[in-house]
């Protein structure tokens, strides 16, 4: 999905906001209803896609001082789920070696 840019054309307005590339929608601004041009070239929000595509992309991620089990056992399902290569954690966050991760955790 690609996203683009539209900026209000109203200069007591100048309202800034993204739309889908390909989307009729933001043609004129929200508020006040004037011509809304694109001001940018086009950008994607899917990341992990991207990085599938290119293989010498990885995607890290941090965890610092997460303290709850449940919440870095959750963070390790998505993190598998997406793809990343690695989770750095650090701080008070729980390690892959307390007894109680693996069920949290679900093998991921």
């Amino acid at each position: 999905m690609r996203f683009r840019s539209r900026q209000c054309k109203n200069p007591s307005c100048r309202l800034r906001f993204p739309v889908q590339e390909d989307s009729p929608l933001g043609a004129r601004c929200p508020f006040c209803e004037q011509p809304a041009p694109f001001v940018d070239a086009a950008w994607t929000t899917d990341a992990a896609a991207k990085a599938q595509r290119d293989p010498g992309t990885r995607i890290s991620a941090l965890l610092d001082n997460v303290r709850s089990l449940r919440n870095v056992g959750a963070i390790f399902r998505t993190a598998d789920g997406a793809g990343l290569a690695h989770l750095h954690l650090c701080g008070f966050t729980p390690t892959p070696a307390h007894p109680k991760m693996a069920k949290t955790a679900l093998g991921a």
